[in-house]
């Protein structure tokens, strides 16, 4: 990274002696990507406190993968979907579902499937779960995440990691500025059901911390059928 940065500037020096404005901007942002990175790895972890009062809660720190392998109940070949949990925009929901796999919770759950979603619920290991989870959502451009506060969508308030996006995971609604601590989905984007600039209706009311990436071996998320069981994760 530090041999990248001192080409990069070099490169900048020689856009600026030549008055290039556009390769100019290409180099600082070259740099300071770089440069975010170094940092990352300087301060790994959060870079801001989780509210006390939610201390005893699991976290995620960073960011986890994790490889679901789903059985058709009616026969055929094994799926697999790749997750991402973001522990640095959403930690206690993150933290909350990786605890929840380490103790396989999901292994042998049947997923459900609509229009919308494929759910996944407590699965055999239901009440290991148990407890208060705050609703937790980071918006664009704040510092850390709100807890217990939906986003108003229609005055501004983006969610840095959006609903609006196929494949985005998503913690279910357990009452009012709570989510569930065992039921999460995956939410199927459909722009024709979605508002203006095609932003859905419920951004800003889940919990939001990580996507799928789809199916590995092809098909995508809509290859899904309801009854499909989970093996592992």
């Amino acid at each position: 990274l530090l041999e990248g940065i001192a080409s990069d500037l070099t490169r900048l020096q020689r856009a600026i002696e030549v008055k290039d404005p556009e390769r100019t901007s290409v180099r600082v942002s070259n740099a300071l990507e770089r440069l975010s990175q170094i940092e990352l790895l300087q301060s790994p972890g959060l870079k801001y406190q989780v509210p006390r009062k939610y201390s005893s809660l699991p976290r995620l720190t960073g960011r986890a993968i994790l490889e679901v392998t789903v059985t058709p109940q009616a026969g055929g070949g094994t799926k697999r979907l790749e997750l991402t949990l973001d522990g640095f925009s959403a930690p206690l929901t993150s933290g909350r579902v990786l605890s929840n796999v380490l103790k396989k919770m999901y292994d042998g759950t049947v997923i459900r499937v609509d229009d919308t979603a494929i759910f996944v619920g407590g699965g055999k290991g239901e009440g290991v779960g148990v407890g208060q989870l705050p609703l937790e959502i980071m918006a664009r451009g704040e510092y850390e995440p709100r807890y217990r506060t939906e986003l108003d969508v229609n005055s501004g308030e983006i969610p840095l990691l959006p609903l609006s996006v196929d494949g985005a995971l998503a913690m279910a609604r357990a009452g009012d500025g709570m989510s569930s601590t065992s039921e999460w989905f995956i939410y199927k984007y459909n722009r024709a059901t979605c508002g203006l600039a095609g932003v859905s209706f419920d951004d800003g009311r889940f919990a939001v911390y990580g996507y799928c990436s789809g199916e590995t071996s092809g098909g995508g998320l809509r290859s899904l059928s309801a009854r499909d069981r989970i093996d592992r994760i």
